[in-house]
């Protein structure tokens, strides 16, 4: 059965656009890297109404980071997260605060400050974190330490500016 000029147009057509597709990419190579996408910006934590934190947050102190207290753990509080993003701006250095599953020591006191340690499971001597949060004035200090690459000292990051002092994170 032969086939009809319009489905042989139809036919045509559709071999033309399918040819024109990409064309621009093969002589332009970055086109294909290029996104108009644009990540959202970061916003503050807040909590929802009737669900800010009843428990005070030094009730942590005593429990493991892991474990919730109130229903809660001690990184998914509002102003602890909040703390913790302001602190520490690089998403996969703030990711080893907060999913960290290695082994952990218990929350402590460090002045009026509260502190979460922790490190990885296959060199806590050598990689720690400790973070402390001043319930106070709801900010927050990072301590990442690495000790193949930093020696005996270790990084400290406050509103997201980083610097160097001797010593490992306090509480690893």
């Amino acid at each position: 059965m032969p086939i009809r000029p319009l489905a042989r147009t139809a036919t045509l057509i559709a071999l033309l656009l399918l040819g024109a597709c990409g064309g621009k990419a093969e002589s332009d190579p970055a086109a294909a890297n290029r996104t108009a996408f644009v990540p959202p910006p970061v916003v503050p934590a807040k909590a929802l109404p009737g669900l800010a934190p009843d428990t005070p947050v030094t009730a942590y102190i005593g429990h493991y980071p892991n474990d919730p207290v109130g229903g809660v753990l001690f990184f998914d509080r509002t102003d602890v997260s909040q703390a913790l993003l302001d602190a520490v701006r690089d998403g996969t250095v703030r990711a080893q605060f907060r999913e960290s599953r290695g082994p952990e020591k218990p929350i402590f006191a460090r002045g009026e400050r509260v502190a979460a340690t922790g490190c990885t499971p296959e060199d806590c001597s050598g990689r720690s974190w400790t973070f402390l949060f001043d319930p106070a004035t709801g900010t927050g200090e990072a301590c990442y330490r690495d000790a193949a690459t930093m020696g005996n000292s270790s990084r400290w990051l406050v509103h997201g500016t980083a610097s160097t002092r001797a010593g490992p994170c306090p509480g690893a």
